[in-house]
């Protein structure tokens, strides 16, 4: 477990996650949670949040970053939204990373483990659907 570790979890807006963060907060009395409202979608939301991580820390020693939802700006954006931005995070993050003894990167593809890869129709020329577009597809091209 970390010792007084600092979280910092980005999204469009705390309110969903102002229950669980006073679950983690209450399982670790020394941790820091700080939100950074930010749309991930945004390549420019991404970098003011990495650069709001970068002047506040000397390193990274976690990286956990899951796929998101669907997208506001609407499904033909979906691949562009997951992976360019997560790979921008690290990119981004990779000299905090470089500074840890011990640095780690999580990607949570499947978290609810109820999306399979449809390995016969990568394509998704005989089975699209916007569920498939937006997370089966989406599963597969970050595997």
């Amino acid at each position: 477990m970390f010792k007084a570790p600092t979280f910092y979890v980005l999204g469009r807006s705390s309110a969903p996650s102002a229950e669980r963060r006073k679950t983690l907060e209450s399982l670790n009395v020394g941790c820091r949670i700080v939100f950074i409202e930010t749309e991930m979608a945004l390549i420019s939301g991404i970098d003011l949040a990495s650069q709001q991580i970068t002047a506040a820390e000397q390193r990274v020693d976690y990286l956990c970053m899951s796929m998101g939802g669907i997208p506001m700006n609407g499904a033909e954006y979906q691949i562009s939204d997951t992976i360019r931005p997560r790979m921008q995070l690290l990119s981004n993050l990779l000299p905090l990373l470089h500074q840890s003894p011990h640095p780690r990167v999580l990607g949570v593809l499947n978290g609810d483990g109820r999306r399979f890869i449809v390995e016969d129709d990568l394509g998704l020329e005989r089975n699209w659907t916007i569920f498939d577009v937006v997370k089966k597809h989406d599963l597969s091209v970050q595997a």
